[in-house]
C-alpha cells in the first residue's frame, strides 16, 4: 500500500510538466538570433550606411533587453553598427518561416534603409523594426508618407535600451512614442496574437481542475506513506 501510495505521488507531481507548467527557460538560455546580411548597394541600418558586402545582424543577448541590434563582419571581428528596434509581431496563424529584410526605398542623395529584420529562428516568432535617429527618420517618413520610430540625433550608444522613443510622421510632426503609433499595417499583423477568440474556457477549467486533483492526491499519499 505504501508503494502504491509512492508511485501515485510521483505520477501526480509528474503531471504538471506534462500539463505546461514546467519553467520557462530563462532569457538567457535564449540563442541570439543571427543572420547574414548581404548588402549589394549602399544601405543605412539605424542611420550607419554600410556598403557593399556581407555582414552578420544580430540581437544581443540580454535578459532585460532584446531590442539593441548589432551589425558586424562576417568573422564578427569588428562592429559597424549598434541600432535599436522594436519588436514587429506577427499573427499567431504566421510564422517567421524565413529570414528576410524589409527596406525603405532610396531617395534623393539617400540610400535605402533597413526597415525590418525577421530571423526564421526568432525565439518571439516576430521580427525587429529598426529605429532612426529623427532627422533621418524624418527623411524616411517623408520619402514613404508613414510614420518612422525614431529617437533624438544626440543619443549615445549606450543610452539606446532607456532613451525615450517617438514617432515622426509624414508631414514631420513629432509625437511621443506608443504602440498605438505603429504603422496600420504593422498594428493590424499584431491584432489577434493572442488565443483564437474560438478557444473557450472549458478546457483551461478542465486542466486546472486535474492538476488542483493530482496536488491533493500527492499530498495524501505522502502522508499515508
Amino acid at each position: 500500500m505504501k508503494l502504491f501510495a509512492r508511485l501515485l505521488a510521483f505520477g501526480a507531481l509528474g503531471l504538471i510538466p506534462v500539463l505546461g507548467f514546467a519553467p520557462a527557460p530563462s532569457a538567457s538560455a535564449q540563442i541570439p538570433e543571427t543572420s547574414y546580411l548581404p548588402v549589394e548597394e549602399p544601405l543605412d541600418v539605424g542611420g550607419t550606411i554600410l556598403q557593399p558586402g556581407t555582414y552578420v545582424i544580430q540581437v544581443l543577448p540580454s535578459i532585460s533587453n532584446r531590442n539593441i541590434l548589432q551589425v558586424t563582419n562576417e568573422d564578427r571581428t569588428k562592429i559597424f553598427a549598434t541600432v535599436l528596434s522594436v519588436p514587429h509581431a506577427l499573427p499567431a496563424t504566421e510564422d517567421a518561416k524565413d529570414t528576410k529584410f524589409i527596406f525603405y526605398p532610396a531617395s534623393g542623395d539617400s540610400p535605402r534603409a533597413l526597415r525590418t529584420w525577421f530571423n526564421a529562428e526568432s525565439t518571439s516568432n516576430g521580427g525587429h523594426d529598426i529605429v532612426y535617429p529623427e532627422e533621418r527618420a524624418m527623411q524616411i517618413a517623408a520619402a514613404v508618407k508613414e510614420p518612422v520610430i525614431a529617437y533624438k540625433d544626440d543619443t549615445k550608444v549606450e543610452e539606446l535600451k532607456t532613451t525615450p522613443l517617438e514617432v515622426v510622421n509624414a508631414d514631420q510632426k513629432v509625437a511621443s512614442y506608443t504602440e498605438r503609433d505603429l504603422p496600420a499595417k504593422v498594428a493590424e499583423m499584431s491584432e489577434g496574437a493572442g488565443m483564437p477568440r474560438t478557444a473557450g474556457s472549458g478546457p483551461s477549467f478542465l486542466i486546472f481542475g486535474l492538476l488542483a486533483l493530482a496536488v491533493a492526491l500527492s499530498v495524501r499519499a505522502f502522508r499515508a506513506a
